[in-house]
């Protein structure tokens, strides 16, 4: 499919970030795939990753933003879920779940059990940035109707892809009162989640984020409170 480029990105994208229209319209590989699971290693890491997060051991934020440090290279050259199994591990490292030594004396499954996995030791990280995320406002700015611009989030990260900064759109509803990513990933996890920020879905014109979008076409975008600033009308 031939697609216009996302307007508002400044200079080259993160490996992780949509570049554009076909990022949304096409299959995923390793999401949209029929199968979900190829081998049984990645059904492990799927479940290793739910359980941990389940436990209180990582975060989902922490998760994403561990997957998002990746190198380009090492991103685009690895699968979907082996992106997972090595932020899983990188994490775990991280936070003192686990050590090098345990990694270094693990063993290989008895041969009626052996299954293929990539190898753990096979990706590099971006160090994890100093917390230092400045605790926005708590309150809830906008109501329904309200004219809004998108904007990045205050931390390393944030759930507001590069496509769609600078947009303006309208608030149509207040999904309701979240913990922001960009502090429970600053503040390490659970102490990152004691504030809660109200959460808008913002309705957006389609052709205003890409030129080729069928004019009839809007995106409805969730952004948390410090992610908005009023605009004009």
């Amino acid at each position: 499919m031939q697609s216009s480029p996302p307007p508002n990105a400044a200079g080259p994208l993160p490996a992780f970030q949509l570049s554009g229209r076909h990022d949304i319209d096409d299959p995923i590989p390793g999401i949209d795939d029929a199968a979900r699971f190829h081998e049984g290693w990645e059904a492990r890491i799927f479940a290793l990753m739910r359980t941990a997060v389940a436990d209180g051991l990582i975060t989902t934020d922490e998760f994403r933003h561990t997957v998002e440090r990746l190198p380009a290279e090492s991103y685009h050259g690895m699968t979907y879920f082996e992106r997972w199994l090595h932020a899983v591990q990188q994490l775990c490292l991280e936070k003192g779940h686990i050590s090098a030594a345990d990694l270094a004396a693990g063993h290989a499954r008895a041969a009626a059990h052996a299954h293929a996995h990539p190898s753990p030791a096979a990706a590099s990280f971006a160090p994890r940035p100093e917390a230092g995320v400045q605790v926005p406002p708590v309150e809830e700015r906008f109501a329904v109707g309200a004219r809004v611009r998108l904007e990045d989030g205050p931390g390393a990260h944030h759930r507001m892809p590069a496509w769609a900064r600078g947009l303006t759109g309208v608030v149509t509803c207040v999904r309701g009162h979240f913990p922001l990513p960009d502090l429970v990933v600053d503040r390490r996890g659970a102490a990152g989640m004691h504030w809660r920020y109200a959460l808008y879905s913002v309705q957006v014109p389609a052709t205003d984020a890409f030129e080729d979008a069928d004019p009839r076409d809007v995106l409805a975008l969730d952004a948390y409170d410090p992610y908005l600033q009023e605009a004009a009308r």
